[in-house]
């Protein structure tokens, strides 16, 4: 018997610390491993462990860890909106008006995933549906670590899996087990070494680099993959 959501998501009762009171120490002890400061995770902003409604995406996107931008920070990008990260994290989606894109303010601001799915929304576009819609309702993406970096550390880690980490494996492991497409874009070591079952699992689309995140029809693979996708969003 699954456990209620309010017991197995670890950041429902997450209080704005910026770093989970679970993940404390291990996130500590990874960094003072971490020689770059790039690399470091940031515990001075809100993380972000998914974005939309990962519990019934019909497609998820995986990736290694939020990113950070120096400008957006000065900006007070990461002020005004970090509490739209939590809510996601909490799955208040009633505060958000998008599940994936959040709202049109954030958007105007930070438009990276917005910009990675346009091509999709243009081909649901021509399907007859509202693809800004489907894509913002049906695809969420997970990323391996919820805390934010210039760019991601190049190192093993199996010492520093975070217990709040296990929440997103888990997610993975019921997008599997509903036949959900898995869109592979960083992090497949990673993904493979602490997701059972997704190694094997058929219902995959690894990108061609993992350096453009941009969800493309070429970047997909081909005319095959891309259909798969958009079937997916549409059947």
């Amino acid at each position: 018997m699954e456990k209620p959501l309010s017991e197995e998501n670890p950041w429902i009762q997450y209080r704005p610390n910026y770093l989970h009171p679970l993940d404390v120490e291990i996130v500590k002890n990874l960094n003072e491993k971490i020689r770059k400061a790039e690399h470091r995770m940031r515990g001075d902003i809100p993380p972000a462990p998914f974005k939309g409604k990962v519990l019934e995406a019909k497609v998820i996107v995986l990736m290694k860890n939020p990113g950070f931008d120096e400008r957006e920070n000065e900006e007070g990008f990461y002020n005004k909106f970090g509490y739209l990260f939590i809510e996601q994290a909490r799955m208040n989606y009633s505060v958000l008006d998008s599940p994936l894109f959040y709202n049109d303010a954030y958007k105007k601001v930070s438009d990276y995933w917005y910009k990675r799915f346009k091509g999709l929304c243009s081909a649901l576009d021509k399907q007859g549906v509202d693809g800004e819609h489907v894509v913002a309702n049906n695809v969420a993406t997970i990323n391996f670590y919820p805390y934010h970096s210039i760019d991601f550390p190049v190192m093993k880690f199996e010492e520093f899996i975070l217990p709040t980490q296990r929440f997103s494996f888990s997610l993975v492991e019921k997008a599997i087990k509903r036949n959900a497409l898995i869109v592979l874009v960083r992090g497949e070591k990673l993904w493979f070494e602490n997701v059972e079952g997704l190694k094997n699992y058929p219902h995959i689309i690894r990108l061609n680099s993992d350096q453009n995140s941009y969800i493309t029809e070429r970047n997909c693979g081909g005319a095959e993959n891309w259909q798969r996708l958009v079937n997916a969003l549409t059947e």
